[in-house]
């Protein structure tokens, strides 16, 4: 979309020469063999930045991964196509078995209610299971505590950040 080029436009040089030196002179492709959690790849039908080859490329290299193709334009569809997007995830995520991650798992709605956690995040926080499915975020933090998550996206982009 026309907001999404002038947001690129609009970056800074320097960070724009780094990201592009960091995404153009890297090869992590050996280290996508190496995932053993469960992922989901979403290319778009149309994307002049990495065509459908690439994710067909990532899907057969990638352990318990799986590919949506999505009837798409662009490089980022959950910025241009929201809806398909999180159509694809939720479709992905009701296939995903959670209870067999060795990691926590908690899910939450848009109004940061608990939807689903897993027994490793229950164990994490030291509540029941009960206390946590259907409760605000908000319940769970005492005075003090805090909650930290992170996205971790293979092979080098870490997103965290902390809820006090």
């Amino acid at each position: 979309t026309g907001e999404l080029a002038d947001s690129f436009c609009s970056t800074d040089p320097l960070i724009a020469k780094n990201f592009a030196k960091a995404t153009f002179l890297s090869d992590y492709r050996e280290s996508y063999k190496l995932s053993t959690l469960p992922s989901l790849i979403i290319q778009s039908s149309l994307d002049t930045l990495a065509s459908s080859h690439v994710g067909y490329f990532l899907h057969e290299i990638t352990p318990r991964c799986e590919l949506t193709i999505i009837n798409s334009e662009g490089h980022c569809p959950h910025m241009t196509h929201p809806t398909l997007t999180s159509q694809a995830i939720k479709f992905y995520l009701q296939m995903v078995n959670y209870d067999r991650l060795p990691c926590g798992v908690f899910i939450i709605d848009y109004s940061c209610v608990g939807r689903y956690c897993n027994a490793p995040f229950s164990s994490l926080i030291k509540r029941p299971t009960d206390k946590i499915v259907n409760h605000s975020i908000n319940n769970l933090l005492i005075n003090g505590s805090r909650i930290r998550f992170q996205q971790i996206s293979l092979p080098s982009h870490l997103n965290q950040s902390e809820i006090d």
